[in-house]
């Protein structure tokens, strides 16, 4: 059904198949868009879709008035108040470091737009940032840092730069490189 909904609303000229669909909820757990990957011969493509009724349904791009949107997983979040919350950098390392057993998150539409995403529920909360190796890691990291200070009251974070990782690796490139991800990960 996601499938066939990012096609239907697609915009012309996107080619490929959709690859991964990641879908952004309110502390409620009320869907207020999703980000689909689309994939082909040219590269990757993300792409936010969202429901408009008063539209026809599925719609390419973010819902009206939109901004500023919710963290990554943000229901989840919100049902675990006292769990310690590690940011990436995309929603494909939140996603792996949740299916670890712990909270994981990120800012909507990419490492250059954080300040698009509402970090308050992270007021107060143990976080642990996670940021992808490289310049663009250092610009995301330096931009969330600042969101986190801005803050009341202001979280408890770590930075943690994952070790042996090259240029533009991240979280992903980390795990597949250890035999015990979970202890590797709880140790830093």
């Amino acid at each position: 059904a996601d499938e066939a909904a990012a096609w239907a609303a697609r915009p012309k000229g996107l080619d490929g198949r959709v690859a991964d669909v990641w879908v952004y909820r309110d502390e409620r757990g009320t869907e207020a868009f999703r980000v689909v990957r689309f994939e082909s011969d040219k590269g990757k493509t993300y792409r936010p879709f969202h429901v408009a009724p008063d539209e026809g349904g599925w719609k390419a791009g973010d819902p009206k008035g939109a901004g500023p949107f919710p963290l990554y997983r943000l229901d989840r979040l919100a049902a675990n108040r006292s769990a310690t919350v590690y940011v990436t950098e995309g929603e494909k390392c939140a996603d792996l470091v949740a299916r670890l057993g712990a909270e994981a998150t990120t800012s909507a539409h990419g490492a250059s737009a954080a300040s698009r995403t509402d970090w308050r529920p992270l007021a107060g909360r143990a976080v642990v940032v996670l940021p992808d190796a490289g310049a663009a890691g250092d610009v995301y990291r330096r931009d969330v840092l600042a969101r986190l200070a801005a803050l009341t009251p202001r979280p408890t974070v770590r930075v943690v730069a994952l070790p042996g990782l090259n240029d533009g690796e991240d979280v992903e490139q980390w795990l597949d490189a250890l035999p015990d991800c979970c202890d590797a990960l709880a140790a830093l």
